[in-house]
């Protein structure tokens, strides 16, 4: 596996599937445009054997580094590959230099919770209804 890192206009069609696949709700192209709409974004794809199983997308945001996506496709789950995609965002993010990286999940999202406390993410904060829904979202964040 390796990962690679992709323009938007050659990936748009593989973030929607992907994260159409592990989101609960999904992302329309349109939506995915406007949300990266004005950012200096960067996708990071996991790739093995010509197939794209994992994504990864972050932007800065003011002197800080959002984490926006992290999605694995089911079938390669529990192989690793989050982890791989998240340690490779890490090092890119530190390399922009970066010190602080944000984001955010929801408590449904137990494997991203799971993964966040791995990785050494402390949270910061919750939110009921942060995405005009009943689903209550996590705040965390890591210096790095």
């Amino acid at each position: 596996m390796e990962i690679k890192e992709f323009s938007l206009s050659d990936s748009l069609g593989d973030i929607v599937s992907l994260g159409g696949k592990f989101i609960d709700h999904s992302y329309s192209k349109e939506k995915v445009q406007q949300r990266l709409q004005g950012k200096n974004f960067h996708i990071y794809f996991a790739v093995e054997n010509e197939n794209k199983v994992g994504l990864c997308i972050w932007f800065p945001e003011g002197k800080e580094a959002y984490w926006w996506l992290l999605c694995v496709d089911a079938s390669f789950r529990r192989k690793g590959i989050g982890k791989v995609l998240s340690q490779f965002l890490e090092k890119q993010i530190k390399h922009a230099g970066f010190s602080v990286i944000t984001a955010k999940t929801h408590t449904k999202r137990s494997a991203m919770i799971e993964l966040f406390k791995k990785l050494g993410y402390t949270e910061v904060g919750r939110e009921k209804g942060h995405w005009g829904d009943e689903r209550e979202a996590i705040f965390y964040e890591k210096k790095i």
